[in-house]
């Protein structure tokens, strides 16, 4: 599934299938809700996929389990208040947008 849809698009999906045969609703559906659940959630990235930008902040799994936010400061170090390499850090994510409040 591509993220680039936004919420908008996937609606007026969700509006078109009104106009079409039950069987492609049905797997229409699917999809849609498929990546509606994307869009809530983008998931861990694996360090051994691909790493983040250089000075990125982002939230981390260490091999233990544990998370927490680092700086990711290129060449396979992430940087917190102290440096922690790829073999210690085995995931990441992008940092969710900060929350605004609705006028």
């Amino acid at each position: 599934m591509s993220r680039k849809r936004t919420l908008k698009e996937i609606q007026e999906d969700i509006r078109t299938l009104t106009r079409v045969p039950s069987e492609f609703i049905h797997a229409k559906l699917d999809e849609l809700a498929e990546e509606v659940g994307e869009l809530g959630n983008p998931g861990w990235i694996p360090c051994s996929e691909r790493l983040p930008e250089n000075a990125m902040n982002v939230i981390a799994q260490f091999s233990d389990g544990t998370v927490t936010e680092l700086r990711y400061a290129g060449n396979g170090i992430f940087e917190g208040i102290y440096e922690y390499s790829t073999r210690v850090i085995i995931a990441w994510m992008p940092l969710p947008e900060p929350y605004k409040e609705d006028n």
